[in-house]
């Protein structure tokens, strides 16, 4: 086993809403699980480099955040307070834009996705 796997030490996060395939508007809340006193990071599956957000996970385990997104895809981790991750990554879940909102510049539908 290689040391960056034996530094993973607790489970991934869990993403609690939106689950994956969930129709949202431009603004929603994104709520999970995970262990208290780590922080929970999101990234896109466009860029793994640079979080959306990080937020503390609360004594009873859960966390929250808002967003306005334009990135369809994401994904949670688990960090230290040092910032070292401690987690795998969650699944990915992806969110639909609701009828009426236009997608971003480049995020065009696919073949089998219907115009609203």
């Amino acid at each position: 086993m290689s040391e960056e796997q034996d530094a993973l030490t607790v489970e991934p996060p869990v993403i609690v809403s939106p689950v994956d395939k969930e129709a949202t508007g431009v603004r929603f809340q994104v709520k999970g699980t995970g262990t208290p006193g780590n922080i929970v990071r999101a990234y896109s599956t466009d860029n793994s480099l640079t979080p959306l957000f990080g937020q503390d996970i609360t004594d009873k385990g859960e966390w929250a955040n808002s967003l306005n997104f334009s990135e369809f895809s994401f994904y949670v981790v688990e960090t230290n307070r040092q910032g070292v991750i401690v987690s795998p990554r969650s699944p990915v879940v992806t969110v639909i834009l609701g009828p009426g909102v236009a997608a971003p510049y480049g995020k065009a539908l696919e073949g089998n996705d219907s115009a609203v």
